[in-house]
């Protein structure tokens, strides 16, 4: 038995990122069953605490409320199929850990110790240096070029509710940001005058760009700047 712990957690920490596939998810669940969750990296978040109820479809969550399988980078530990959710409005990621029949325990994670996570086909960055000028969060992950990231920052606003019986929040979903960050450190706002200003040698490709896309960017931002994103690295635009 030893020996088996020692081999699970050493390929744990040898997993830094989403492309290392080779993590044996069935040595977790024997684990995680066998030994109980107190065992695992994971356990040292708080019991979850639902502050914003709400009751109908508009919710806070990135998916559902429901948890769904998902990846994460947490302390340096990977973790392959781990339920979680994601909380837009207060920024935090929740994580459901099986305990056979003895229950389940839910908790919110310390955003700290989170690099990385992935909810279905999104990817999601913690940032966490302030060099960036960016607020600290969970970024998801748009587009990852030879030069560059595009990230995107969901935004919600909350609308207190009352009915007879109870009080209640609905959800309403803001314009997202997006940034696009360099390999060099440095970051520029997805925003036309930004852009231009930062990368004055492209001011062809930039207006080429906004003038042949102006519905695409109002209809699916995400794929707007994605492309733009795309076409600047062709253009050699972004440097390292």
């Amino acid at each position: 038995m030893k020996e088996r712990i020692i081999i699970f957690f050493s390929i744990l920490m040898a997993a830094h990122s989403f492309a290392q596939e080779n993590v044996n998810a069935e040595l977790l669940t024997a684990l995680n069953i066998r030994s109980g969750y107190k065992n695992l990296g994971l356990v040292n978040g708080v019991e979850y605490i639902e502050t914003y109820r709400s009751i109908n479809a508009e919710h806070q969550f990135l998916i559902g409320r429901d948890f769904y399988k998902g990846t994460l980078e947490y302390q340096g530990q990977f973790y392959k199929d781990i339920e979680l959710k994601y909380d837009i409005f207060r920024d935090i990621l929740v994580a459901k850990l099986q305990r056979g029949v003895q229950g389940t325990l839910i908790l919110e994670l310390i955003k700290d110790h989170v690099t990385r996570f992935s909810l279905e086909d999104k990817k999601f960055l913690n940032v966490q240096d302030t060099d960036l000028n960016l607020s600290k969060g969970f970024y998801e992950v748009i587009l990852e070029e030879s030069n560059l990231k595009l990230l995107k920052k969901h935004r919600l606003n909350a609308r207190e509710k009352q009915d007879r019986s109870m009080a209640y929040y609905e959800f309403e979903k803001l314009d997202s940001e997006y940034y696009y960050v360099l390999n060099n450190g440095g970051y520029i706002a997805a925003d036309r005058s930004d852009l231009l200003e930062i990368l004055p040698d492209c001011k062809n490709e930039i207006s080429k760009q906004f003038k042949a896309n102006r519905s695409l960017k109002r209809k699916n931002p995400d794929q707007f700047w994605k492309e733009l994103g795309v076409s600047l690295n062709i253009a050699e635009c972004i440097k390292n």
